[in-house]
């Protein structure tokens, strides 16, 4: 029998049962839910011919091990990641993607799809092993964007660097010892926007396969944003240039 996981986050499941090519197997929602929340909720699984299982709290807590569940749960096969080769040959025309090197926080992996996918990405690439994979708490914090946007797994971000810069792309990596700010940078066409960990940044190996380096501009006393929000700044600047206003 294949592999399940458990999504949870009404914008998560309502996304599944609405656009998504991810055959739901169960919805659960919660007993207490609002009728208007739950007829919506009914009426899309009827559509999508998704049983819909109504249960309390105490089922939420003990499956979804959070308060963050909104409740909302559903039963989805296994997360599939996409292959970095067919993402990069479904790029066409003015193209943006994100590397990213070893993020190990889940919200902040969730929130850096988020802003890719709203920002106009079409796709995220994460290394396999010594980073966060896309977890249920990964999809409640990206409202959803992880299941539209292509996200693939690479044995060697180095080597995928190379074989996206293969393929057109220019890679700009997000870096505080970057000697160029990043509203300097005119970008167009193919752009691949490479963040770094929360707390080490770029590795150096990773930062040598980019083509450019670049940093925020900082105004005030501190120095350093999360890693989300560095993202989420970076993906508006280069969406502007490449996409138009």
């Amino acid at each position: 029998m294949p592999q399940q996981r458990l999504v949870y986050g009404k914008h998560t499941v309502l996304d599944l049962l609405e656009g998504s090519t991810v055959r739901l197997e169960k919805v659960v929602a919660h007993k207490g839910m609002q009728k208007i929340d739950l007829d919506k909720v009914q009426a899309l699984a009827a559509e999508a011919k998704v049983p819909v299982e109504l249960q309390p709290e105490a089922w939420f807590h003990k499956h979804c091990g959070s308060g963050r569940h909104q409740g909302l749960a559903a039963w989805a096969p296994e997360f599939a990641y996409a292959h970095l080769s067919e993402m990069l040959r479904r790029c066409k025309g003015p193209s943006l993607i994100v590397g990213l090197d070893q993020i190990h926080d889940p919200r902040n992996l969730g929130a850096i799809l988020r802003s890719a996918e709203a920002l106009g990405a079409q796709g995220a690439f994460i290394p396999k092993d010594r980073a966060c994979e896309v977890t249920p708490t990964v999809e409640k914090t990206s409202s959803g964007a992880a299941s539209r946007l292509d996200v693939a797994q690479v044995v060697n971000l180095s080597q995928a660097l190379d074989e996206v810069k293969a393929a057109g792309f220019w890679c700009y990596g997000l870096s505080l010892e970057a000697a160029e700010h990043i509203e300097q940078e005119r970008f167009s066409d193919k752009v691949c926007l490479v963040i770094g960990s929360e707390a080490k940044g770029l590795r150096p190996l990773v930062a040598k396969h980019c083509d450019k380096l670049l940093k925020i501009r900082m105004r005030g006393k501190t120095q350093s944003l999360n890693a989300s929000v560095a993202a989420a700044i970076a993906l508006h600047k280069v969406s502007i240039d490449i996409y138009g206003k």
